[in-house]
């Protein structure tokens, strides 16, 4: 059976954008960063959260907000593809936003679930539409090796937001507990105006919405990131690192703070100073020529190497150093890592593929956080981190270096090619094309 039901609301209907609307959908993009960056939660979710869960329930829930991810991230994918990843980051923001505020004003553990869970459905509508949005709109212009640039000042605005949002966070806590949730709720709803006012939908490969078009689009998308050995490969590789990273930014790294002993207020300014340690690092990595693709992939397996394994020691300035890396590398996978599989993806599937990438980073991350609810409690999470950092090692690792070979070897055949084709064949043509004219002249 055929479903052929169209909605007037097509998504082939997409103005052509003018290169002041680029240039206002960049200023957009850095604008709506800052605010989604300030995250007045992030020093304080554990002590709010565990007036009503223990930690083993902590962990519960954060696997149940990752399964809704999993759940929604292709369909939103397919959805911000269809009918416009503009569209689809304005409601998402709505939603994460005004679900925020709600959070804030819980008095159950039941109410927590029910609107952290919600907050992360809306988040999905975000994932992979803003990353497709911005490099569609550098693409139509022939600007998408901008990306990378463009993605880590991105981040500083970000760092910036998160760094000024983490020190206010306890204080606002101090005044009251639902403050911080509202502040954050506010931040994102104005992000939802400055896309709204100012953003403009890049042309892409577009269709007419149907609910034949949209299964296909989910199906597409999500072979994308299998479509040939390499970006399989590649794909596997951003998905083990993006939920090793992920794992101890959304769930370890306030817990691990705790745990090694510093207070609500010290990680206010611990982390608000990482977070600047952090902006410095990424803007500078992703603008140095010194770090090829090759590099990058190596340097990446070192960085967790040396950030999670040693978190067993659990002295107070060690933890502070780690957690630097912990952070770095989460940083990474979004602006160094995602342009890597951004180059590999069709412009016609792009929100699509991302969302699968990041469906499957959830999984990891469900993976490795719900597992660790089991022992938590017995081993701490600087046991968990150097367990998580150990063995994600022993398979990124040997993946990075055939990656780096397999590159290498592309590389050369290109080269042969081109030279065949250049020294040869085209040499060939033109003393054929030359022995004929001197036929012909004769």
């Amino acid at each position: 059976m055929h479903f052929n039901i169209i909605f007037h609301f097509k998504s082939d209907i997409i103005p052509f954008m003018t290169k002041r609307q680029l240039e206002k959908n960049i200023q957009a993009f850095y604008i709506s960063t800052f605010f989604n960056g300030f995250l007045t939660m992030i020093p304080i979710w554990v002590s709010f959260y565990s007036g009503f869960l223990t930690l083993p329930q902590m962990a519960l829930l954060q696997t149940l907000q990752f399964s809704m991810t999993v759940i929604f991230e292709l369909p939103t994918g397919a959805f911000a593809d269809l009918f416009g990843r503009r569209n689809s980051m304005i409601l998402g923001v709505i939603i994460w936003g005004i679900f925020s505020f709600l959070i804030g004003q819980s008095q159950s553990a039941l109410q927590i679930f029910i609107f952290v869970l919600t907050t992360s459905i809306g988040r999905t509508f975000i994932s992979g539409a803003n990353t497709a949005w911005m490099f569609d709109s550098l693409k139509e212009y022939g600007r998408e090796r901008e990306f990378a640039k463009i993605q880590s000042l991105g981040n500083v605005f970000f760092q910036i937001s998160m760094a000024a949002s983490m020190i206010m966070g306890g204080y606002f806590f101090a005044v009251s507990k639902s403050l911080p949730y509202t502040i954050q709720g506010v931040a994102l709803l104005i992000s939802a105006g400055v896309i709204w006012l100012l953003g403009t939908e890049p042309e892409i490969d577009s269709q007419k919405f149907t609910l034949n078009n949209y299964v296909q689009q989910t199906k597409d998308g999500f072979t994308e990131i299998f479509k040939t050995k390499y970006v399989a490969y590649l794909s596997i590789f951003y998905i083990l690192a993006s939920g090793v990273v992920n794992s101890a930014q959304k769930f370890f790294n306030q817990i691990y703070a705790t745990e090694i002993g510093f207070t609500d207020i010290e990680k206010g300014w611990l982390f608000a100073g990482i977070r600047i340690v952090n902006m410095l690092l990424i803007f500078f990595w992703a603008r140095s020529k010194l770090f090829s693709r090759d590099k990058t992939l190596f340097l990446f397996v070192i960085l967790i190497i040396i950030s999670f394994i040693p978190a067993i020691i659990g002295i107070k300035w060690l933890g502070a150093i780690l957690l630097i890396g912990l952070t770095l590398g989460n940083s990474a996978r979004m602006t160094i890592l995602k342009q890597f599989v951004n180059e590999e993806f069709s412009s016609r599937v792009r929100s699509t593929a991302l969302s699968s990438l990041e469906m499957l980073v959830s999984l990891t991350f469900i993976t490795i956080v719900y597992s660790s609810g089991f022992f938590i409690e017995q081993i701490g999470t600087r046991g968990i981190l150097s367990l998580v950092g150990g063995l994600s090692a022993l398979i990124l690792f040997p993946l990075s270096l055939w990656l780096i070979q397999y590159k290498k070897q592309e590389s050369f055949f290109e080269r042969t090619r081109n030279f065949v084709y250049q020294h040869i064949l085209v040499n060939r043509k033109i003393n054929f094309d030359s022995k004929d004219k001197g036929e012909i002249d004769a």
